[in-house]
């Protein structure tokens, strides 16, 4: 019966090995690729913003003068 108790034993702590050797290497692969993931950047460029005018041309400027004024109170420059 001893010996039997060991083998159990032996059969439990080989089960926890792997069981523990497959968290880990999860971990390392998943922390892994969250890495790659944050460390990517947006190309940079110029952002364009534009505007699309619903109804007649002399009404544009109406529209368009509040739209410039916002834009440039939030650091955006026309060009």
């Amino acid at each position: 019966m001893d010996t039997r108790n060991r083998e159990m034993l032996s059969d439990r702590f080989s089960l926890m090995t792997k069981c523990w050797r497959t968290f880990l290497l999860t971990a390392v692969i998943g922390m892994s690729i969250l890495k790659l993931a944050t460390a990517a950047e947006p190309a940079p460029g110029t952002h364009r913003i534009g505007y699309l005018n619903p109804g007649s041309g002399a009404l544009a400027p109406i529209r368009l003068e509040p739209l410039r004024q916002g834009l440039q109170a939030l650091g955006y420059l026309e060009g």
